[in-house]
């Protein structure tokens, strides 16, 4: 458990430095492309990680945990980039803050809800990652909704 938990923050941090290097360099900072495709990893991994049969080896099990760390993170980090860049120049400090106040928020709901659950034992944790495995494809539908946004919103604007 202590290698799953590992790779998945260690994984996540170069999820993040791997994220932004691509939607530097091969995506011209359009960030949304990038997380549109890590989202999707992320769904993949979690769909795995779900699909796992019970007594399944530490390994497989720590590379796909680690899978779903380094595809979560990117996102994590680009959503602010994402928002800042398709703000106008006064509202970018508001999406920013409305970015990461709802982060923040959803990190207690969903950590609640999900003991709250788990401990009422309507969920199990095999569902809980079914879940995650849902909410990864909305992400990957929503982000990738933006897809052929310009780099940045700031061409237009008269602010």
């Amino acid at each position: 458990a202590g290698y799953a938990i590992s790779a998945f923050e260690v994984a996540g941090i170069f999820g993040i430095l791997t994220s932004g290097w691509i939607s530097d360099k091969l995506f011209g900072g359009k960030a949304q492309r990038v997380c549109a495709i890590y989202m999707g990893a992320t769904a993949v991994f979690a769909g795995l990680f779900f699909l796992l049969p019970s007594g399944s080896g530490s390994t497989i099990i720590t590379i796909l945990v680690g899978g779903i760390g380094f595809f979560l993170y990117g996102p994590q980090a680009l959503l602010g980039v994402v928002a800042a860049n398709h703000a106008t120049k006064k509202a970018a400090s508001t999406a920013l803050g409305v970015i990461g106040f709802t982060s923040y928020l959803s990190t207690i709901v969903s950590g609640a809800m999900i003991g709250f659950f788990l401990q009422k034992n309507i969920f199990n944790w095999s569902n809980v990652f079914l879940f995650m495995f849902a909410i990864a494809l909305v992400g990957t539908i929503i982000m990738a909704s933006l897809w052929k946004l310009k780099g940045d919103g700031y061409q237009n604007s008269k602010e």
